[in-house]
């Protein structure tokens, strides 16, 4: 089966923890799913094991998920979004997914997609499987459900709470053991999965006082960037 390789230049996003810009290679592997974007059936990714002893940085946008070994380190930035890791110890190999909401209201006539939690874990099993992992032995991590605009709302359930709870729910009936979570509060989350060890790191990053401040009068930025929270 011919495989497609896309490469592009990421801009850095600075973290305490490590300088996070990298080039980014992806190939697509078998007919699972169609790479079609923020649309029916958006990207996930598995890979081949690479020769090269430098670790192969993936950046995850919302509504991707990635497969590979242990030359990989696969990051993203989250906010109401959440991210699940899978791991096998033994294998070394591991997935990540960064959905953005918990399950559509409409029909999946357009295949699965991993913009939405249940639908992306289905891909994520189905390619551990191919790779012949049994995703029981796999350990499981759960980041992200952040609120980015806190207000006097912030502490009733959201968004980011949905997916939070919709991925444990998930992963319980899975049978995967959640051995670590990093869930809800306010601010986005930097992510960082060396599938080498199977570490994850996260960093929760406060909003800054104009966040709070806009938040306080009940409105969103003018001039808001791109961020996870504004894709969530």
């Amino acid at each position: 089966m011919r495989h497609r390789t896309v490469a592009k230049q990421l801009a850095s996003v600075t973290c305490t923890l490590v300088q996070c810009d990298s080039v980014i290679k992806r190939r697509r592997r078998g007919d699972l799913h169609q790479s079609t974007g923020y649309g029916a059936g958006a990207p996930g990714y598995s890979i081949d094991m690479a020769r090269d002893h430098k670790p192969i940085d993936m950046f995850l946008l919302p509504g991707e998920y990635f497969v590979g070994g242990p030359e990989y380190r696969i990051r993203t930035l989250l906010g109401s979004c959440v991210s699940i890791t899978l791991w096998h110890p033994g294998r070394r190999i591991g997935t990540m997914s960064h959905f953005l909401l918990s399950a559509r209201n409409s029909t999946k006539d357009g295949g699965l997609n991993s913009r939405y939690g249940e639908e992306a874990l289905q891909l994520m099993l189905a390619e551990l499987r191919a790779m012949g992992v049994d995703p029981a032995e796999c350990q499981a991590k759960i980041f992200g459900g952040g609120k980015m605009f806190p207000g006097p709302d912030a502490d009733k359930a959201g968004i980011g709470r949905q997916n939070g709870e919709v991925a444990l729910r998930l992963l319980r009936a899975q049978r995967i053991p959640v051995v670590s979570e990093s869930l809800y509060g306010i601010g986005h989350r930097c992510i960082i999965f060396d599938v080498s060890s199977g570490h994850v790191w996260s960093r929760q990053v406060q909003p800054g006082m104009a966040e709070l401040q806009v938040a306080a009068r009940g409105a969103r930025p003018a001039n808001d960037g791109p961020r996870c929270a504004a894709s969530s």
